[in-house]
């Protein structure tokens, strides 16, 4: 939602409604280099925790690394959200602690009032709140993840893990900082 609303066109007035008291991304911003090339208005420099060319995917009977020539980006969570923010604020009027309750017609009705609106964007996730009013279907196959930060060393490569030991249907994955790691699965 953030993101979007700073790339809308100048002309629109722009309102973001978050049901938080605060912006907060919930896992690691491992992004590609064309990350930055969409997102431009982003400084790079500021952002970026650590840069990785090579990750390594693991399977019960082998592994195989793979290398790039072009990094991938672990991003420094509280910086990017603090970006992404300041962005925002520049072309919307962000309300926090807002609940979205209804929409009709061109009406927004939430906790703290009724907005009017022209185009009305649901970026409140898998369980769309937003897409639910509006009859839009949502896929049946949802799926969590969780993730944390473990100490130690752990080199400079990410691991992905495929295995139906950790993880059922999917993976697990280890993604490298200076004294820590962030592991996570989904």
């Amino acid at each position: 939602g953030l993101r979007l609303s700073y790339s809308l066109p100048e002309d629109l007035k722009v309102l973001v409604i978050e049901k938080n008291d605060s912006v907060r991304i919930k896992s690691s911003c491992l992004v590609s280099y064309r990350f930055f090339e969409i997102a431009r208005e982003l400084e790079k420099e500021n952002l970026v925790l650590k840069s990785f060319n090579e990750a390594w995917f693991n399977f019960p009977h082998g592994s195989f690394k793979l290398n790039s020539k072009k990094k991938m980006h672990l991003l420094e969570l509280k910086k990017f959200e603090s970006s992404l923010l300041n962005l925002a604020r520049e072309k919307a009027d962000i309300k926090f602690g807002t609940n979205f309750l209804d929409a009709n017609k061109n009406k927004v009705i939430t906790s703290k009032g009724i907005f009017h609106t022209k185009i009305l964007v649901g970026a409140d996730g898998p369980l769309s709140r937003v897409a639910k009013i509006k009859g839009i279907k949502l896929s049946d196959e949802i799926y969590s993840s969780v993730e944390g930060e473990i100490e130690g060393k752990f080199g400079n490569e990410i691991q992905i893990f495929f295995d139906s030991s950790y993880s059922k249907n999917f993976f697990v994955w280890l993604i490298p900082e200076n004294s820590k790691a962030k592991l996570g699965i989904i």
